[in-house]
């Protein structure tokens, strides 16, 4: 009975002291009173299991009521260590959730580099200690085409592959977060200038080489802006916003890295105005269509018509179209803007065949317009509505778009040829990249850029671009125009390279509709030749 009683008490007393060192670590994880009291009052049966071992020790006889006190002393060290253990157990598990949360919150589950939250913060930290930073935000070129032609799963592989890449340049002191979509950020304690341009030169170099996706190899780029604190800004959300216009800066003017300056606050006003005045414009009637005469390149004579958009404010003010066009991309704008046009031009074919003119007319799409389903169900629409139109309107679509920014152009082409429209590639030789794409394409025409064209009577390569460029169209099977003509020897020079068709403002400036009619029904190609 005493060995008994001795061991029930020995194992209580053993299982008390386990468990008081869970205790501790619950003490040290919540510093919580509750615990502190807890801990102390183990220490407490320590204590009390220690004097009763003590006094049986000393016991000569032992009877049923000690030996339910060692049962009782036995089961309460059990007792303790289980709930200790336990409670340990559940605390940390408790914590990693916590702590997977706050991860989480602050990590782009994507990419698994730090979000927008962690980066403001960060950023905030910086600011406060007055320390000197470079902000680098920056956007992929082709990922909207990526996700949009290929997927979505491919446009996060690429995401992914992009943050691989350039983490390998990123130093523990930096700070490179993705903070929406295709956007970037990367945080440069101390840096300068010249560094920042030296990094930027390696990302650009980095992402340099095709980036394998599901068999597909696709070339990745990024346009980089730079603000830097102190000088541009003094928050966060102003240091962002800075490096985002000098990022719009760079797309637009074509460089890998732009540096805020004040001008550029000036630019991104006058865009958000020439937004809300397009906005205004597309309600309120604003826009009016121009026609740019086309002629056969042999007899000069009339062939067909340019549609070009103008735009006009409510002071009555003409926008340069290179200024709302591009704020058109931008914006989102342009959709709605081809939209109007395509229902305009039909309009007006209905009204040019009214005056006894059966002559085709030209309208450019974007590339966005080519990125939905919105243009072939329009033109379908207007089909219905005009079944002829494919015989009298030709799309444009500008070969740098084709080649470079539509995943397979092929099948686009083929859609809009099944509807029986035919296609012009226009700004011919300024996209080249793929001669074995071109040849592929379904297309009609070529339009080859007037950057060539204005200069063939003084540059010999350019003679001799333009020269093979007809010859290597005529060899596809397409047919060529010529733009930007502003000279009688220019004419004499295209005739004798067989060029189809010409349109310049040496034949005529664009007019209205009321005013290109009567032109057209007066007009003698006779004049042309006494020009």
């Amino acid at each position: 009975m005493s060995i008994i009683c001795f061991s029930l008490v020995c194992i209580g007393l053993f299982f008390l002291v386990v468990g008081y060192i869970p205790a501790r670590k619950i003490c040290q994880l919540i510093q919580s009173k509750s615990w502190q009291i807890l801990s102390y009052l183990i220490l407490g049966f320590i204590t009390g299991y220690a004097a009763v071992l003590t006094t049986l020790l000393h016991q000569s006889q032992f009877g049923p009521l000690i030996l339910i006190l060692c049962m009782v002393l036995f089961f309460g060290g059990i007792f303790v260590y289980v709930v200790v253990t336990n409670s340990l157990k559940t605390i940390n598990q408790l914590q990693q959730l916590a702590n997977a949360e706050r991860y989480n919150a602050t990590h782009d589950t994507l990419t698994g580099i730090p979000n927008r939250k962690h980066f403001v913060e960060t950023i905030g930290a910086l600011i406060n200690e007055k320390q000197m930073f470079d902000l680098m935000l920056f956007d992929v070129v082709n990922f909207k085409q990526v996700n949009d032609g290929m997927g979505h799963h491919c446009g996060d592989q690429l995401l992914i592959q992009i943050t691989s890449r350039i983490n390998q340049l990123v130093t523990p002191q930096d700070c490179f977060a993705r903070i929406g979509g295709d956007e970037f950020v990367l945080l440069l304690p101390g840096s300068n200038d010249l560094k920042s341009a030296a990094l930027a030169t390696q990302i650009h170099n980095q992402l340099a080489n095709p980036i394998e996706i599901e068999g597909y190899r696709i070339s990745a780029s990024v346009v980089i802006g730079l603000s830097r604190f102190p000088f541009d800004g003094d928050s966060p959300d102003e240091m962002l916003n800075n490096a985002d216009l000098a990022m719009y800066h760079a797309k637009h003017s074509g460089q890998l890295l732009s540096v805020f300056d004040d001008s550029m606050t000036h630019d991104a006003a006058r865009q958000v105005r020439i937004s809300q005045q397009l906005d205004h414009a597309i309600n309120h009637g604003g826009f009016e269509l121009y026609y740019q005469p086309i002629f056969n390149g042999e007899s000069l004579s009339l062939e067909g018509y340019e549609a070009l958009i103008r735009c006009r404010t409510q002071s009555g003010e003409m926008i340069a179209p290179d200024d709302f066009i591009a704020v058109a991309e931008q914006s989102n704008q342009i959709t709605k803007i081809t939209s109007w046009i395509l229902d305009q031009v039909a309009k007006d074919i209905h009204h040019f065949t009214k005056h006894g003119i059966e002559l085709a007319v030209h309208v450019n799409l974007s590339a966005k317009d080519l990125l939905g389903s919105k243009l072939i169900d329009q033109l379908t629409s207007l089909l219905k509505q005009q079944p002829s139109l494919n015989q009298r309107l030709i799309l444009e679509i500008t070969e740098s778009v084709a080649i470079n920014r539509l995943r397979q152009p092929e099948r686009l082409f083929e859609k809009l040829r099944r509807l029986g429209f035919k296609i012009s590639l226009d700004d011919f030789g300024t996209g080249f990249s793929s001669l074995s794409l071109l040849r592929d394409l379904p297309v009609d025409q070529i339009k080859i850029d007037r950057s060539f064209i204005g200069n063939i009577e003084s540059s010999h390569k350019d003679y001799a671009i333009v020269e093979n460029a007809i010859t290597l169209a005529h060899g596809l099977g397409y047919s060529v125009v010529a733009e930007g003509i502003t000279s009688q020897e220019t004419i004499k020079m295209l005739k004798q390279m067989n060029c189809d068709f010409m349109q310049g403002f040496y034949f005529t400036k664009p007019k209205t509709l009321a005013a290109v009619i009567p032109w057209t029904q007066s007009y003698q190609p006779e004049s042309l030749h006494n020009h």
